[in-house]
């Protein structure tokens, strides 16, 4: 048995190499954190980390699957992937504390393609946001205004084509909102189960009921 750490810059990174670590290997997540810094002025997010478990070859396979999807996406120096063997308990139990509530209930309600977008400020999200789905037929699934500082976020779903179109349109509205305002914009096709656990927790992210968007009380 062993954990895995995966720290890299950005949330919308983590989902996606974290899909990826979990496609290739027998692996769980057991905690996922961001930095939530209340400067709006920060470079957010610093980081943030994915904590998994499963037998030791699952979980290195897992981290050397995850270390390369993160540096197509980020420099060296901002990504980070360990293995711990034979944890100890208490390191166990150190690991397993996270912000975000796994749920398993309801897998089958986001099934398809996910698209994850990161954009600095609201304003901007909601532009970006606006472009996406005049471009595409996708949903909402999460949103958060503001996942750490300045930095925002929007998940959105549907087939893979539509998603694939929603997400290069908010790749072109740079051109509205600066090409620097834009951290990520990424597509995740068929997401594992592992992932939909994280996208179905109830404390970071809100859901969205009856077309109204609940945003996160801001902590």
């Amino acid at each position: 048995m062993a954990i895995g750490f995966l720290e890299c810059a950005g949330y919308a990174a983590v989902l996606y190499v974290m899909d990826k670590a979990c496609k290739a290997a027998e692996i769980k997540i057991i905690g996922i954190d961001t930095i939530n810094s209340k400067d709006a002025d920060a470079f957010i997010p610093l980081t943030s980390q994915a904590k998994f478990e499963g037998g030791t070859e699952d979980v290195r396979t897992a981290c050397k699957y995850a270390e390369a999807a993160a540096l197509m996406l980020e420099g060296p120096g901002e990504v980070l992937a360990e293995v711990i063997e034979r944890p100890e308990s208490g390191t166990r139990s150190l690991s397993r504390i996270s912000k975000i509530r796994l749920k398993e209930d309801n897998l089958e309600e986001k099934k398809g393609s996910i698209g994850v977008l990161e954009i600095n400020y609201f304003t901007n999200t909601v532009i970006v946001l606006d472009r996406a789905l005049k471009a595409a037929d996708v949903d909402i699934l999460d949103c958060q205004k503001r996942l750490g500082g300045r930095m925002c976020y929007i998940i959105l779903q549907g087939r893979t084509s539509e998603v694939e179109a929603a997400v290069q349109a908010a790749r072109e509205a740079e051109r509205i909102v600066g090409k620097y305002n834009i951290k990520t914009a990424i597509a995740i096709h068929n997401p594992h189960p592992e992932i939909i656990k994280v996208l179905n927790n109830n404390y970071i992210h809100k859901k969205i009921k009856g077309g109204n968007i609940l945003w996160q009380k801001q902590m």
